[in-house]
């Protein structure tokens, strides 16, 4: 799991990264990185961009289907795209789910 695990992390530093250039922002994302909220570059519009972009890489790396705008998504306590470490956990889960 520890590979999966290292290949969405990429999946999701690339897709933030990828993100941020369209705002003219070229900087390194960590684990730390804002997402969506009042630290982030991104809107709502950029989110779901970013969120369809690393559903359709996790698919084609893993070969699982994830669903991460969903109302397991929006429900949760701590919001999923909070931040990087943040999304990669709960793309993990939504992996290990199906």
């Amino acid at each position: 799991m520890d590979k999966i695990r290292d290949k969405v992390a990429g999946i999701v530093f690339e897709a933030l990264e990828h993100s941020w250039a369209e705002y003219d922002h070229h900087e390194k994302a960590s684990m730390d990185s804002a997402i969506f909220g009042k630290d982030s570059l991104l809107d709502s519009t950029a989110l779901v961009s970013m969120v369809l972009d690393i559903e359709e890489h996790v698919e084609e790396v893993t070969g699982v289907t994830v669903s991460l705008l969903d109302e397991k998504a929006v429900s949760q306590e701590k919001s999923p795209f909070r931040n990087v470490s943040a999304m990669i956990e709960f793309v993990m889960s939504s992996i290990e789910e199906q």
